[in-house]
């Protein structure tokens, strides 16, 4: 079963797929950098960002041509990562509170991006195990001489 299946079923267990799908415009966007959690405290030292995301502030119509809005953050490796000005979107609002809207692409980003993000933990949990492992036990071998 792959990721757009299980997506699928998401949605519908969720109930997004009895929402109205309409077409959003891109009122804005913006590129904010993903810094370390503790970046803040350095002021003036250069740094290496973790990545980009991308803010879009979005604009549709209901089904009574009342406008609404809202925003989503999309992550570099997303297909609506740097949605410009004007472009439009696919999304589903709620028919019982337009305000609510799903970005479909947006879950499957979202769950590729935790995905990555899981196994470099993974990776970097590895190599500590294998760069420390070996000194504890030198450590502990040199207490039983």
């Amino acid at each position: 079963m792959g990721t757009i299946m299980l997506i699928e079923i998401w949605e519908r267990i969720r109930g997004y797929d009895k929402w109205i799908q309409t077409e959003a415009k891109v009122a804005s966007s913006d590129l904010i950098e993903i810094d370390f959690p503790l970046a803040q405290h350095r002021t003036s030292q250069p740094h290496a960002a973790l990545g980009w995301k991308s803010t879009c502030q979005i604009v549709w119509s209901d089904h009574n041509c009342n406008q609404h809005s809202g925003s989503f953050e999309a992550v570099e490796e997303s297909p609506l990562y740097q949605l410009c000005e004007g472009e439009s979107i696919s999304i589903r609002f709620n028919p019982t509170n337009p305000d609510q809207f799903y970005v479909s692409g947006l879950l499957h980003s979202n769950v590729l991006s935790g995905l990555k993000a899981t196994l470099w933990t993974i990776i970097l949990v590895l190599v500590l195990i294998a760069f420390f492992v070996p000194e504890i036990f030198r450590f502990l071998s040199s207490f039983s001489h």
